[in-house]
C-alpha cells in the first residue's frame, strides 16, 4: 500500500500570502500553481517547481515571470525571486525604471475581501427593493445580487460581516479589485438604514442615508 507523502517541498508553499496591514501584493498558492495579485487584481497565473537550498529555504521557480495588468498585455515587471524560509515568503520584483522591489509576505486567513465573511444569503433578502435618500434625489434598487444606482449604473455586489469586530454589514463590489460601489466610496447597512459616502476633492466626504420604500 502506498501513502501520499505529506508536506512536500511544493506543498509547503500552499496558502494565501499577504504583507500584513498593507493593501498591495497578495499571492495565492496551491499545489504548484500560483496566482499573484496586485490590489486584488491578478497580474500573473503560473505553475512553478521548487528548488531546495542548503540553508533550509525553498525557491519557487515559476514557468512564467512577467507581471501584466488584465487590461494591458504589456509586462510591467518581472518576478525575480519567490523564496520560502521560516514561514515567510520573500517576493522580489524587477521594474524597468525603479529596479528591484522586495516584499515579505506572511500567511493569511483573509479572503480577497479582507477579514470578512460573505453573508449574502443572510442579508440580501433584507435589501431587496428600492431605497431613497434624504436628499430626495439618489436612489438604490436591489434585485438579487445586483444593485442599480439612480436608475443608471448596475453593479454586482456582495455583503460582508467583519470577523474581528461588531459593526454594520459592508456592501461591496463583487469584484474585490474594485474598492468602490459605483460612485460610492463605501456602503454600510445596519439592518435598517443604508449609509453611503461620496468622496469630494478638498472637502470631507458627503454622507448619504437611505431608507427602504
Amino acid at each position: 500500500m502506498f501513502f501520499k507523502k505529506k508536506n512536500t517541498a511544493v506543498e509547503q508553499f500552499n496558502g494565501n500570502w499577504e504583507e500584513p496591514g498593507v493593501i498591495g501584493t497578495r499571492i495565492e498558492i496551491e499545489n504548484g500553481k500560483a496566482v499573484i495579485l496586485w490590489r486584488n487584481s491578478p497580474v500573473l497565473k503560473t505553475k512553478f517547481h521548487v528548488r531546495e537550498n542548503g540553508d533550509g529555504s525553498l525557491d519557487a521557480i515559476p514557468d512564467e515571470n512577467g507581471l501584466r495588468y488584465e487590461n494591458d498585455g504589456r509586462v510591467y515587471a518581472k518576478v525575480t525571486a519567490l523564496r520560502l524560509k521560516d514561514d515567510v515568503l520573500y517576493f522580489e520584483e524587477d521594474f524597468p525604471i525603479s529596479g528591484i522591489s522586495k516584499t515579505n509576505l506572511k500567511r493569511t486567513n483573509h479572503s480577497r475581501y479582507g477579514d470578512y465573511t460573505v453573508v449574502d444569503g443572510e442579508v440580501l433578502p433584507l435589501l431587496q427593493g428600492k431605497w431613497t435618500c434624504d436628499d430626495g434625489f439618489s436612489t438604490l434598487l436591489f434585485k438579487g445580487d445586483s444593485l442599480t444606482l439612480n436608475s443608471a449604473q448596475t453593479v454586482r455586489i456582495r455583503v460582508l460581516k467583519s470577523n474581528s469586530s461588531a459593526g454594520p454589514y459592508k456592501i461591496v463590489n463583487e469584484d474585490p479589485s474594485k474598492y468602490e460601489v459605483g460612485h460610492y466610496y463605501f456602503m454600510d447597512f445596519d439592518g435598517h438604514e443604508l449609509t453611503a459616502a461620496i468622496m469630494i476633492c478638498d472637502a470631507p466626504p458627503a454622507i448619504l442615508r437611505f431608507r427602504k420604500l
